[in-house]
């Protein structure tokens, strides 16, 4: 019933392109991408430390592609980047676009990307 898709690399500081399908009904989207970045790349205590984008919500028409745009406030952004400076701190944050799609039937379906930062 979803289909998500994404550039599997992305850059540091921008926004997450996903594209969504709802490919024989018109549903309802929700979508939030988060990032894990690791201690090591952020100097803190903790193990990882998680970074999400706000919800984003949106209407489908069934067959219609839309791209999603997910971006972190301007804090995290910041803290994003300071981490991702290092080649090696870089290749370990990982990014996932998670979605949740409803009919008009009430069904429910979701869908997960995982991506890289280049």
């Amino acid at each position: 019933m979803l289909e998500l898709s994404a550039k599997k690399k992305l850059k540091a500081g921008k926004p997450v392109k996903a594209k969504a399908t709802c490919p024989d009904e018109s549903c309802e989207l929700s979508a939030r991408a988060s990032f894990k970045v690791p201690k090591a790349a952020l100097s803190i205590a903790a193990k990882t430390k998680k970074l999400k984008t706000k919800r984003l919500g949106a209407s489908l028409e069934g067959g219609v592609t839309q791209t999603l745009k997910l971006k972190l406030s301007a804090k995290k952004k910041k803290k994003l980047i300071a981490a991702a400076k290092r080649k090696s701190d870089r290749k370990q944050i990982k990014v996932i676009v998670k979605a949740t799609a409803t009919d008009l039937g009430a069904n429910i379906d979701t869908g997960k990307l995982k991506l890289k930062l280049k």
